[in-house]
């Protein structure tokens, strides 16, 4: 049991820096993968959008959903065309994550954290889960987890929908809105 707890905590490990250099080569690369996210929704239209922004939210990393649909809409592609594509995405890498966490993620969890953390854990989750999920959809906070804690602490999947979709397509609104009067002044 040891050794395999030991193994788990190295995988646990070896993901957790995997995510910090993806994050940190995104964000030194910014200004180039915008530009290439751009260029990819130039040529493939609202397919590159519902991609990218599934993408996008299925990977954690600091770009978001919002710059395909920015994409989109730059392009001059129609901003309620780009929306739609763009909450699609987005609503399909949401529901992904919180299957992963549901399927997988309960066991790993209590592997990694043992049985203690898990329920100190939950209880936590349990408080404050609706607001930290409506949070991370609407702001840069890392948003991926969680989802993923959602489906591992089994919250019921129409809850977790509605307050996870209800704030992304507040943000993504927002975020439209925002493009079309920044390109209008």
């Amino acid at each position: 049991m040891g050794d395999r707890r030991k193994t788990i905590t190295y995988l646990g490990f070896a993901v957790f820096i995997s995510f910090s250099l993806i994050s940190l080569w995104v964000l030194f690369k910014l200004n180039s993968l915008e530009q290439g996210i751009i260029n990819i929704v130039d040529v493939y239209g609202y397919a590159a959008i519902l991609a990218l922004a599934f993408i996008t939210d299925m990977i954690m990393q600091p770009i978001g959903p919002d710059v395909p649909l920015v994409a989109g809409i730059l392009i001059g592609l129609s901003p309620l065309g780009s929306l739609i594509f763009a909450f699609a995405g987005s609503m399909a890498a949401t529901a992904l994550g919180y299957f992963l966490g549901r399927v997988y993620g309960e066991e790993g969890f209590l592997k990694f954290y043992g049985y203690n953390r898990y329920q100190k854990w939950k209880r936590r989750y349990d408080k404050y889960g609706r607001m930290i999920i409506v949070l991370a959809a609407l702001t840069p906070l890392p948003y991926v987890p969680i989802c993923w804690l959602s489906g591992i602490f089994r919250m019921k999947l129409p809850e977790f929908l509605i307050l996870a979709l209800g704030a992304r397509a507040l943000r993504l609104i927002g975020v439209t809105y925002l493009a079309l009067m920044i390109m209008t002044m």
